[in-house]
């Protein structure tokens, strides 16, 4: 056996290399990358938001959200059977909703309704005929600032249907609703899926309506107070496809106390609406009208301009973002400690006694 200086006599093991030795092989910036891809993609999953609750949007002048309106008016206000009605009587058209302001007071809102009416018409004695008309529909509502709720609406609606048996004739409805509600209390607008609010509400109303059809003319007016219970259910979160694109949206269930171009139509009890609204648009992306069961008209959102707040980070995101650079400095440290333990085992087994310090690099050659 061969020894001279830094050599030592003891004879050099030819066993296989420990898995330790092995591991120390891998190069540095190799294994660090690994170690930080895999703590960059835990923080991705950490940081991706899940099934995050209905939330309160914050609105401010000029936000618009513009839909499609299709429904259908079964009888035009104001006409009761023997005046004549209306049956299968479609509707289509635009509604334009506008926050004209928001402040402490709440949000102010217009929204206005136009389109078209076809279909057929029920006139004395009992004769359906062909008929087709327009209507349009200007709404102001103020919004109470905790849940969006109206709590003053004055709206006006127009209808005028052409209807032709020999000659034309044209039905005129106009009306007036002004409404003013009182909440028994205020639900929060956030709110997850499975989770419902609800309050009692009183309304003054205030309608006024005038008829012209086949050759006469009236007008009306009354004075009313609809006492009942607002409820909101949210049912899931689905993705929905409007004309505005596809949207994460939360499927609500929730009373309905009023739809675009169907004044008066709607009865104050036995009315629901199954909701879609999505957080990124701030308002609904779908509305479905129903009547004691019946469908009586849909909104679909066809373009908005609602420059969303960029989502604040929640607690776990924050716990993430702190976590990572500590969880960094941990593993280089654990690393760099693991090499050097690794340099040292290799030192000792080579030479046979501890070493006293890192030796220096080698120049070319070989020699230090």
């Amino acid at each position: 056996m061969r020894s001279g200086p830094g050599v030592s006599g003891k004879a050099f093991s030819a066993s296989r290399p420990s898995p330790s030795w092995r591991l120390s092989r891998i190069p540095f910036p190799r294994v660090s990358g690994i170690v930080l891809g895999m703590l960059i993609v835990l923080f991705g999953i950490l940081a991706v938001p899940g099934q995050a609750a209905l939330e309160k949007p914050a609105y401010d002048a000029g936000d618009r959200w513009v839909y499609v309106l299709q429904g259908s008016l079964d009888r035009l206000p104001g006409l009761n059977a023997s005046q004549g009605g209306v049956s299968e009587l479609g509707l289509t058209g635009i509604v334009q909703v506008d926050v004209t302001s928001a402040d402490a007071t709440g949000v102010r809102a217009e929204t206005h309704a136009s389109g078209f009416l076809n279909g057929t018409f029920v006139i004395p004695g009992n004769t359906t005929v062909r008929a087709s008309g327009t209507f349009s529909s200007d709404a102001t509502e103020l919004w109470e600032g905790q849940d969006f709720l109206p709590v003053v609406s004055n709206s006006s609606t127009a209808y005028a249907v052409d209807v032709t048996v020999v000659v034309t004739a044209q039905v005129t409805v106009d009306l007036w609703l002004n409404a003013t509600t009182s909440y028994a209390s205020l639900p929060p607008f956030d709110l997850d899926i499975g989770e419902s609010g609800s309050t009692p509400f009183t309304s003054q109303l205030e309608a006024a309506t005038t008829v012209s059809a086949f050759g006469f003319g009236q007008h009306r007016e009354n004075r009313t107070t609809i006492a009942g219970e607002w409820t909101r259910h949210v049912l899931g979160r689905e993705n929905v496809s409007v004309e505005a694109g596809t949207f994460a949206a939360y499927r609500i269930n929730q009373s309905l106390g009023g739809f675009p171009g169907l004044a008066a139509v709607v009865p104050s009890s036995g009315a629901n609406e199954t909701a879609w609204f999505s957080n990124e648009t701030g308002n609904y992306v779908r509305r479905v009208a129903y009547v004691n069961g019946t469908q009586v008209a849909e909104m679909r959102l066809k373009s908005y301009t609602y420059p969303a707040p960029s989502p604040g980070l929640g607690v776990a995101e924050i716990a993430g973002l702190l976590a990572v650079p500590v969880a960094v400095v941990a593993v280089l440290g654990f690393l760099i400690l693991r090499r050097r333990r690794a340099r040292l085992e290799k030192t000792k087994t080579s030479s046979g006694v501890e070493p006293v310090g890192e030796l220096p690099p080698k120049r070319p050659g070989g020699t230090p």
